[in-house]
């Protein structure tokens, strides 16, 4: 009776041992997005076909998007975007009001409809790399996002 009673004493501890405690997963933490990247000089080619082109308006708002780890985030005058084709700059935004003006000419003059797109955004604020994966497909002549309504992409810290 004695030796049942040990048992049962035992498969209780680890029980509670295995479920009531737990190492925190640090994959849930919330993860910072402060980081300490200086900041890049993205810039586009010279010999790039002007020929065709695509503009877009673009609100940044990392705050938003992820209010438990970029609380205290604001756009900057020393942020940048620019819109890139695999590795290959496209276009770099001006920033005017928190809004990003983003002018885009594909690298040449082949027919470059459905492109993707993918964006990178320097936040001065917190010194790090975001991207939007195939955030859009370059159309010729295209305008995406307005003053009242500008493109939202989502973004996620460059790994």
């Amino acid at each position: 009776m004695k030796q049942k009673n040990i048992y049962a004493i035992a498969l209780c501890v680890l029980f509670f041992a295995l479920t009531g405690c737990k190492k925190k997963d640090k994959s849930q933490e919330p993860e910072t997005f402060l980081s300490n990247i200086a900041q890049p000089t993205w810039t586009v080619p010279a010999n790039y076909d002007y020929s065709s082109s695509l503009t877009a308006i673009i609100k940044v708002d990392i705050a938003s998007q992820y209010p438990d780890r970029a609380a205290g985030w604001r756009i900057m005058p020393e942020d940048q975007l620019a819109a890139f084709v695999g590795e290959q700059c496209v276009g770099v935004a001006e920033l005017h009001e928190d809004l990003f003006y983003l002018y885009i000419t594909p690298p040449n003059s082949e027919n470059n409809d459905g492109d993707e797109i993918t964006l990178r955004y320097y936040s001065a604020y917190c010194k790090n790399i975001f991207e939007a994966w195939s955030a859009f497909n370059f159309v010729n002549d295209d305008m995406l996002g307005t003053i009242i309504e500008p493109l939202k992409p989502v973004f996620t810290v460059a790994k």
